[in-house]
């Protein structure tokens, strides 16, 4: 998991690329949407393991690492994927991913507020 990016920058680069073409406030907007929803989908994929809920827990973690990859969180996004792909082989997802959400998310959820900062002072 180390290798993966916190925030992909060629994503950041390439949605920022979209707000100079056109689409301003874009990367702002798909943050702050991220960091609103992204708590409650967490707190919701954790009580889905909990309770061995299979099919609603793959299907959270594919939304979520969907959500993710929209934004180039690399190690949030892998960590849902492999969430997904242990709920679709085996009905549960190993405790240590499940463990690691949390951590990955507030990893994500800073370099996201500073990428905010640094996009809104670029802001005429």
């Amino acid at each position: 998991m180390n290798d993966a990016h916190v925030v992909d920058p060629h994503m950041v680069q390439s949605l920022r690329a979209l707000e100079q073409a056109g689409e301003p406030g874009l990367l702002r907007e798909l943050i702050d949407s991220f960091l609103g929803t992204a708590p409650g989908r967490l707190a919701r994929l954790s009580a889905l393991a909990e309770t061995g809920e299979a099919a609603e827990l793959e299907a959270e973690a594919h939304a979520l690492a969907g959500s993710c990859g929209a934004i180039g969180l690399e190690q949030l996004r892998l960590l849902c994927r492999q969430a997904e792909m242990d709920a679709a082989s085996t009905g549960t997802v190993d405790a240590r991913t499940v463990a690691a959400l949390g951590p990955a998310f507030e990893r994500a959820r800073e370099e996201l507020l500073r990428i905010r900062e640094q996009t809104d002072g670029a802001s005429p």
